[in-house]
């Protein structure tokens, strides 16, 4: 784009050229929604095999959601290069629950953005979604209402196992720290285990978001204490932030030890600083 910005796109096969209503689509999210180009990578993807899956069935896109049921059988057993599926027991998947899961909410997206915009029937959305109720949920996400809330709730999802979040030990986390060459990395590392970063949210820090110091107000600052910020903005590196709401972290003496190594250990240093780049 002439602005500099990039989003993921899905081309005709054929004639590779943009597909007008999946472009249209990706085009929104990244810019009406200003939502990141990792997240336009992901429904790219989406509404490919979507398509793909449309193409092979010989079904018009615009009103297939109603077997979407196949789809995801489709999506189970088909490499999606347009090649068929191949029947027989004791085939390995090709795709897992999470994945197709994956797939099926960037296609509601992409579906339910077509209703937006009259290519795709109103009706569809019944396809997609069903209305369900709050009251198989605990009391705690009910609200302070007496009655019923009522929402809209995907038709169409493949069961995932439900496992523990896996969660670096402290042992772990030593063992990293350890055998990081630099401060730089170091810092990266206690960024992820303690301050709860997001790995786009640490790589897409600068100088200036760093506040160490126990009174900012001199950097424009009015957050009492040692923090760090973290801003939704673009990055030289691609970082990301996922939410659009920019936040202060509290940091930690020990976070601070670190900031102080030297230029030459690969950190930057800890003092006020205008360099714009990140990491």
């Amino acid at each position: 784009m002439p602005s500099g910005q990039r989003y993921w796109t899905v081309l005709d096969e054929d004639r590779l050229e943009p597909v007008p209503a999946a472009d249209e689509f990706l085009r929104h999210v990244r810019f009406g929604r200003d939502q990141a180009e990792s997240t336009t990578r992901t429904y790219a993807g989406a509404v490919a095999l979507y398509l793909t899956w449309c193409g092979c069935t010989g079904r018009d896109w615009t009103t297939a959601a109603g077997r979407l049921g196949s789809f995801m059988f489709w999506l189970r057993h088909s490499p999606g290069d347009g090649s068929e599926v191949v029947a027989g027991a004791g085939s390995e998947p090709v795709r897992g629950p999470r994945r197709i899961n994956t797939v099926l909410a960037g296609v509601r997206e992409f579906l339910g953005h077509g209703t937006t915009l009259g290519t795709v029937p109103m009706f569809v959305l019944s396809q997609l979604y069903e209305i369900a109720d709050d009251r198989d949920l605990p009391p705690e996400a009910r609200g302070e209402g007496s009655g019923l809330r009522y929402f809209a709730k995907a038709r169409h999802r493949a069961a995932e196992r439900d496992e523990p979040v896996g969660r670096a030990t402290d042992e772990e986390v030593l063992a990293l720290l350890r055998a990081c060459r630099n401060a730089r990395d170091r810092f990266i590392v206690l960024l992820l285990a303690r301050a709860g970063l997001r790995r786009s949210e640490a790589v897409g820090l600068r100088r200036e978001d760093i506040h160490f110091v126990l009174d900012a107000s001199g950097l424009g600052c009015r957050i009492p204490g040692s923090h760090l910020h973290v801003v939704r903005r673009d990055n030289d590196n691609g970082a990301w932030a996922k939410s659009r709401r920019s936040r202060a972290v509290p940091s930690t003496s020990c976070w601070c030890r670190l900031t102080t190594s030297t230029p030459s250990n690969g950190m930057p240093a800890a003092r006020p600083a205008t360099a714009t780049s990140s990491w």
